[in-house]
């Protein structure tokens, strides 16, 4: 029965509504997302203790697996909901939960308290309420929306210390655009310079780009990075740099008492504005993060052709080889003319003939 393309997309509709599918649905997000970079980066103490009042890193810990369910979830609703594919660029909602709201400091619906002396149970209850993802509708000026703003994908694109294009640029040519990045062979690279108010990130960039060696893979991955430069290590928005300063103030007395003793004060204080504006290497301008989601939309079938790669590659276990680009080709162009909805698309996989002869 299962020859029949009509009975395979039954089944494979079947299959998508069990709750078994979310077995598919995660380890296919975290491989095609690389996920667990999200494990991999720690965070700056002195960021964490006077920015997010995370003095001994406990609470980015716990925010951590939300942040990597964050994308999970956003594909299971798009899957669920046989949404187009063009929401993994840019949508008008998240998904998200109240602890994650930390960072994106979104309007929810205020939590019921609990009366004094509530039982241990009721306590559970309210604390999976709070972990619970829900699907949260953006406003129009949102710059949220899609994967590139997720606080996770953000977060893992950076060193912890300071924000990264070059990280972040090679994820997005990698993961979304399924473009092929080879660093030279012997070739030494050097870690990018922490930005300075005189010496900007750009400037760090520009010393890379010089290169001849360095130049063509940075130019595929440079413009995307800068233009994600208005979020920082955490994937909150900032309009400018910051730097640490400590200030050492001297006592203060009074008819010769002394009335406040001599203290430090550390804090983070704003220096130069975010500079986020890129050029395309075929020419287009890219203004911060708005600009870069119109650019990937303009470029929709390159990221609509990626993601059908991909999920062909995990249907039929292997890599796709040129044998299959009549395939993929035909797949996104009926994809293209629905929409690119995501249940379709996949079901469309499993439907083909190529899904039998793997």
């Amino acid at each position: 029965k299962l020859k029949d393309p009509s009975v395979r997309s039954a089944e494979a509709l079947r299959m998508l509504k069990d709750p078994k599918a979310q077995r598919f649905i995660t380890n296919f997000t975290e491989q095609w997302l690389e996920l667990h970079k999200i494990d991999l980066v720690n965070l700056q103490a002195d960021i964490l203790a006077h920015t997010f009042r995370d003095k001994l890193g406990e609470k980015t810990a716990r925010l951590k697996p939300f942040m990597k369910q964050e994308s999970v979830e956003f594909f299971k609703v798009i899957l669920d909901e046989n949404l187009s594919l063009l929401n993994f660029i840019d949508s008008d909602f998240v998904v998200i939960n109240r602890p994650l709201n930390e960072i994106y400091q979104l309007e929810l619906p205020e939590e019921e308290k609990l009366p004094k002396g509530s039982s241990k149970i009721e306590q559970d209850k309210k604390l999976r309420r709070e972990r619970a993802f829900r699907k949260v509708m953006l406003d129009k000026e949102s710059l949220r929306g899609g994967l590139i703003t997720q606080a996770g994908v953000l977060m893992m694109t950076t060193n912890g210390e300071f924000t990264n294009p070059f990280y972040r640029g090679a994820w997005v040519a990698k993961s979304i655009y399924g473009l092929e990045l080879k660093t030279p062979e012997n070739l030494k690279i050097e870690a990018l310079e922490a930005p300075t108010e005189t010496f900007t990130i750009k400037d760090s960039i520009n010393e890379h780009r010089n290169q001849a060696a360095c130049a063509s893979c940075h130019s595929k991955m440079d413009p995307f990075g800068l233009a994600m430069e208005n979020f920082d290590v955490l994937g909150r928005y900032r309009d400018s740099y910051q730097k640490f300063v400590v200030t050492k103030i001297p006592e203060e007395k009074k008819d010769g008492k002394v009335v406040r003793k001599e203290r430090i004060t550390r804090e983070f204080v704003d220096t130069t504005e975010v500079e986020s504006d890129a050029l395309h290497r075929d020419g287009r301008t890219i203004d911060g993060m708005k600009g870069l989601k119109i650019l990937m939309l303009e470029d929709k079938d390159k990221i609509a052709r990626n993601l059908l790669t991909k999920l062909s590659e995990y249907a039929l276990g292997r890599e796709t080889n040129y044998s299959d680009s009549e395939m993929i080709h035909r797949l996104l162009e009926i994809s293209k003319k629905n929409d690119y909805k995501l249940r379709d698309l996949l079901i469309s996989i499993i439907a083909d003939q190529s899904f039998t002869t793997r």
